[in-house]
């Protein structure tokens, strides 16, 4: 085609020369924990479908979320890619068995009785982190039974508590 730019893959496809001058190296993004493709421009990170999306595919209606036809969260080819809803999202994932299983809480007692104790003090899980020299979070995930307090917390945890580490079990 006439007017068309000229261009050349070099070092093993790892860059592309055009004709005018410019050079663009080749990206290939990391994987997020989630399993999703990311790219960084600057301080910031985008997920690579998204982007892809928002170049690529018409969303005429709006849509908020973008889904992987195919359930490959690395496949970000257009032809894999459709803008939807957060219930069809949903409703993608339930038929295709693509949602995680959610984790087994952990020993219940203890999660229930750290909190149930807590409460009957009137205490913050702020409060109750400061005390301890942890994070509030890991206090959260303690009484939803996401994790355990180590064996040296749960003793710092009984004295803040005003009882014993049996009493937990």
């Amino acid at each position: 085609m006439e007017g068309e730019l000229k261009y050349s893959f070099i070092e093993n496809g790892d860059f592309i020369v055009f004709e005018d001058g410019r050079i663009f190296k080749r990206l290939d993004p990391p994987v997020s924990s989630g399993g999703y493709k990311y790219v960084r421009v600057g301080e910031k990170s985008y997920p690579l479908h998204r982007v892809i999306a928002s170049a690529f595919v018409p969303n005429p209606e709006n849509k908020p979320e973008v889904n992987h036809i195919d359930g490959n969260k690395t496949n970000n080819d257009v032809s894999n890619l459709e803008w939807v809803t957060r219930k069809e999202n949903a409703k993608h994932a339930s038929e295709h068995g693509l949602l995680r299983k959610a984790r087994k809480p952990t020993n219940l007692s203890v999660k229930t009785k750290i909190r149930e104790r807590r409460l009957e003090l009137g205490i913050s899980q702020q409060e109750m982190a400061e005390a301890l020299g942890v994070t509030q979070s890991a206090v959260a995930l303690w009484e939803i039974g996401r994790t355990e307090p180590s064996t040296h917390n749960l003793r710092r945890l009984a004295d803040v508590l005003g009882c014993s580490p049996a009493d937990f079990f």
